[in-house]
């Protein structure tokens, strides 16, 4: 639970930071998804339309995700 709680607010921080670097770029559709491991029974919703998967992380069991202008990346 610890570990999911800290992955939301990592990528809600994520969020803000993007979009508000994006205001001149117009509205940012954040099509949020949900990413799993069910072996470990752990879920994080993550903002789709910022964030796309790029692939396993680099550590563990989790993916890696990247914003489209490559600034910003985050392993869950």
């Amino acid at each position: 639970m610890r570990r999911q709680m800290t992955a939301l607010i990592v990528m809600g921080a994520s969020v803000l930071m993007s979009t508000a670097d994006a205001k001149t770029a117009g509205p940012v559709s954040l099509a949020w998804q949900r990413f799993e491991i069910p072996e470990f029974g752990t879920s994080v919703d993550y903002p789709a339309g910022i964030f796309a998967s790029s692939g396993p992380s680099k550590k563990g069991l989790g993916r890696q995700f990247d914003s489209p202008d490559g600034r910003t990346v985050r392993s869950i």
